[in-house]
């Protein structure tokens, strides 16, 4: 199974390659990772910015010598954020087999998500406060099926007309992804509804919902463990068994 990347963790791990005693950029990076280290389990509200400080082991000046404020940590950290999930998306072989390309996308953006939800619970609020974040929220969603869509495209074959369709079909089920990963991991006005799925019978309900819109089947994989029985093959014999 795909190991999802921390934020957090990524951006320590770029502060550690910086050997100078002494670095400006190091200093700023560990911030950052204190701060995306917080918003996964304290609300952007409760978060002090001496809370920063002492989460990053800096003295509380140090902070105002990178930031001026909070907030504009926070905008820095998602915009960094949106081009740290571009860089880490798997890059898919054209020859792969269908159903593995699609499951291994799904499975990168909802672990990926499950890691970084205090940062992405985060920009979903803004975005319904704030125009700009609600562009970067559309932005980000944008980007991922635009780095996915090309080969999606050589395996269809499609002509230029029914391209916008097939945008709209994967955009529509990302959206129902996201609602999932909402209400499981409380992010947005979703907090009290906590889905108790596991995240492997979601991935793959996913996966199988992204594949019949994209290419209008079922896949033929005999892997298939948890929604094994929405198959259309599966379907139609309980049907039978029914009559």
């Amino acid at each position: 199974m795909f190991k999802p990347i921390r934020y957090a963790t990524y951006l320590e791990a770029e502060a550690q390659e910086i050997t100078a005693v002494r670095s400006g950029k190091k200093t700023r990076l560990r911030l950052m990772a204190a701060m995306a280290r917080l918003l996964q389990s304290v609300s952007y509200n409760d978060v002090k910015v001496i809370d920063i400080c002492k989460e990053a082991g800096s003295a509380k000046g140090t902070f105002f010598i990178y930031f001026k404020t909070k907030e504009e940590i926070v905008d820095e950290l998602l915009h960094e954020y949106i081009e740290f999930e571009h860089r880490t998306m798997p890059v898919l072989d054209a020859g792969m087999e269908r159903w593995l390309a699609v499951k291994t996308i799904v499975e990168w953006y909802e672990l990926t998500f499950s890691v970084n939800h205090g940062l992405i619970n985060y920009m979903v609020q803004l975005s319904s406060l704030d125009k700009s974040y609600y562009q970067l929220w559309r932005t980000r969603n944008q980007r991922l099926i635009d780095r996915w869509m090309p080969l999606i495209e050589e395996t269809l074959n499609l002509p230029s007309a029914a391209r916008d369709l097939l945008d709209l079909a994967v955009h529509s089920v990302g959206s129902i992804m996201d609602q999932s990963l909402f209400s499981r991991y409380g992010v947005g006005a979703d907090h009290s509804d906590v889905d108790v799925q596991s995240p492997d019978m979601l991935i793959e309900l996913h996966s199988l919902l992204m594949f019949r819109a994209i290419y209008g089947c079922d896949p033929g994989d005999s892997s298939i463990k948890y929604v094994a029985a929405l198959l259309k093959k599966n379907l139609g014999s309980e049907n039978k068994k029914d009559r």
